[in-house]
């Protein structure tokens, strides 16, 4: 994407306080021409009034000047001038309260605007991107780099006109009040520019490789914290600190090379500074005493100088700091930039009655090598209940993603109630097909929030109904605060088996004509596995129900039952028809049977 095209996306973000933006950026060049009449006051006062030489004024200061009264009236009347500076200072000190207020708003305006919009199209990028995506990084993204374009835009855009207007009226004085002064002044500037672009391009090469590893950092923690129980019972404590003191080592280097850089710019930049302004300071009282020069005049071009070389230091601290913000917004933009799920406007939205058939369908992720489904043909009617068994990496899960079209098929026709799925909306398929999956996430809210989180208007009596339906009602119970219970962050709280129950109430509530049980009993004993089950049957007749399990007990009273193998479909049946037929069921079956006999 082009520079222009970046800009025009970035300010996109602060469109709608437009009106704030312009009344800043005019007080700003209010502030920064306020601050250059003084030294212009203070001058005209020590040459015109104190030393009475000659100051060529404009005509119209000159004639108001004259109406006053003059020299004369100005010298007895000292406190007209001081009373001048104040009122500018009071304009300046006005301005800038109204520049402060109205650029927070914008910022703070246009980085929430960043954050709706980066947490919109998060949810709307494909299964695929997330797959890849590190949570850590990602949080990281939407809250440090949003703070880096929030900040510089508070604090270093408004910084930046200021000094542009500052460093070019200060040039145009200085050469009107002297000339010769003027090329010692302006000397520096050639190499305060070459400097900072050194500076800035180290500086942000620097800030791209901490920010990288920041997001590293977040990553780490984030699955340091979320795996702690896993730490523990490993022993992996002394490993994670490394691994974590090893990262933030490799932070803390980056910054500290920074911070180098910086302190090396900083030094050289007053240097320079330092000594053209002793060297103004030398040349300007020779030709003070010399060559005529008015001591105002001297006194305005020292200030002005100070002003100048002051201006360009800050000028570039702040376009290194454009570094970090355009780095930081370079990040958000690879998130804005992916290519999102199609929204599948036009396509239809049938009320699903739950017949799925797979016609010859093969499939192999985009970025892999090797199919994960090969000719797959397999038909559920509407009503039925299906069990699916396969060793790990059969393909059982990878057919699942293709029911919620998380993908679509390589090759094949998979079709629902007759219609394909490529004509389907994915949203409206997605409502109607529930899928509970073997670690569903639970939320740090009460166990009545949770189950009724896909229907927060859901009355009570709903979500006891489906409570008992998913054989957890009796333990809710149990609980001190029973349905008000918060279960703690993942549900930390609760069992293996009561977190799938619960998970289970959960898409049970959404009332799918299409459910999916992705080895979700596998924590549950087989007697409440059994109960779940029953219960489900019990159920309004026409749910298709799904079931993924590598426990025989969990399918074995499926209407039909279908086994995957090495991406392929190689057995398909009911139980008492696979049990009598050799292949992995039989296998499973025999293995399952005997320990349980024994």
């Amino acid at each position: 994407m082009t520079k222009q095209k970046t800009s025009k996306h970035f300010f996109s973000f602060y469109k709608k306080d437009t009106k704030y933006l312009i009344s800043a950026v005019i007080s700003i060049m209010v502030i920064a021409i306020c601050g250059l009449l003084i030294p212009l006051i203070i001058g005209f006062t020590v040459d015109r009034i104190l030393l009475n030489q000659t100051v060529t004024l404009p005509q119209f200061l000159e004639n108001i000047y004259l109406k006053i009264g003059g020299r004369p009236f100005l010298l007895n009347n000292l406190w007209v001038l001081g009373l001048l500076l104040l009122g500018i200072t009071l304009i300046q000190g006005i301005t800038e309260l109204i520049s402060d207020l109205h650029i927070a708003k914008v910022a703070e305006n246009g980085a929430e605007n960043m954050r709706r919009k980066l947490f919109s199209h998060l949810q709307r990028l494909p299964y695929a991107w997330h797959v890849k995506a590190e949570t850590g990084d990602l949080v990281q993204r939407c809250t440090s780099d949003v703070e880096v374009i929030r900040r510089f835009f508070q604090n270093q855009f408004l910084q930046i006109i200021r000094c542009i207007i500052t460093i070019i009226i200060s040039i145009v004085v200085m050469i009107n009040l002297d000339s010769m002064l003027s090329i010692v002044a302006i000397s520096v500037t050639p190499i305060m520019f070459f400097s900072t672009i050194i500076y800035f391009k180290r500086r942000r090469a620097e800030f791209e490789l901490w920010d990288e590893t920041e997001g590293k950092l977040s990553t780490r923690l984030q699955e340091s914290l979320t795996g702690m129980r896993i730490i523990k019972a490993f022993g992996r404590k002394n490993f994670e600190l490394a691994q974590l003191e090893e990262t933030h080592r490799e932070l803390y280097d980056y910054g500290i090379k920074q911070y180098n850089i910086m302190g090396n710019f900083w030094f050289f930049s007053d240097l320079f500074s330092n000594g053209e302004l002793a060297l103004i300071v030398i040349i300007g009282t020779v030709r003070v005493i010399s060559h005529g020069l008015h001591l105002g005049v001297l006194i305005v071009f020292i200030s002005y100088a100070d002003r100048l070389l002051i201006n360009l230091r800050i000028l570039a601290r702040v376009i290194a700091d454009i570094g970090k913000a355009q780095i930081s917004f370079g990040r958000l933009k690879e998130i804005l930039d992916a290519e999102p799920e199609p929204d599948d406007q036009g396509l239809l939205e049938p009320e699903l009655q739950g017949n799925i058939k797979f016609d010859n369908v093969s499939f192999q992720y985009p970025d892999g090598s090797e199919p994960v489904l090969q000719n797959i043909n397999l038909e559920i009617k509407s009503g039925q209940t299906i069990g699916i068994l396969g060793p790990t990496g059969s393909g059982k899960s990878s057919l699942l993603l293709l029911l919620q079209k998380l993908y679509l098929p390589s090759s094949g026709l998979l079709t629902f109630d007759n219609i394909p799925l490529e004509q389907i909306n994915r949203y409206s398929l997605r409502r109607q097909v529930g899928l509970i999956l073997q670690e569903s996430y639970i939320y740090s809210r009460s166990i009545g929030e949770n189950i009724r989180f896909p229907k927060p208007q859901t009355t009570i009596e709903n979500v006891h109904k489906y409570a008992k339906i998913a054989r957890l009602d009796d333990e809710i119970e149990q609980f001190s605060q029973g349905y008000d219970t918060v279960v703690g962050e993942r549900g930390v709280t609760l069992s293996g088996g009561q977190k799938q129950r619960l998970a289970i109430a959960r898409t049970l509530i959404r009332d799918c004509q299409i459910l999916i049980f992705d080895d979700s009993l596998s924590a549950v004993d087989t007697e409440t596995d059994r109960e779940i089950r029953r219960s489900l049957k019990k159920r309004p007749q026409g749910t298709t129900t799904i079931i993924v399990s590598h426990r025989i007990s969990s399918i074995y009273d499926a209407d039909q039952i279908f086994v995957l193998e090495n991406t392929q479909l190689t057995q398909a049946g009911t139980h008492q028809e696979l049990i009598n037929q050799a292949g992995l069921y039989q296998r499973v079956y025999k293995i399952q049977h005997d320990w349980l006999s024994e």
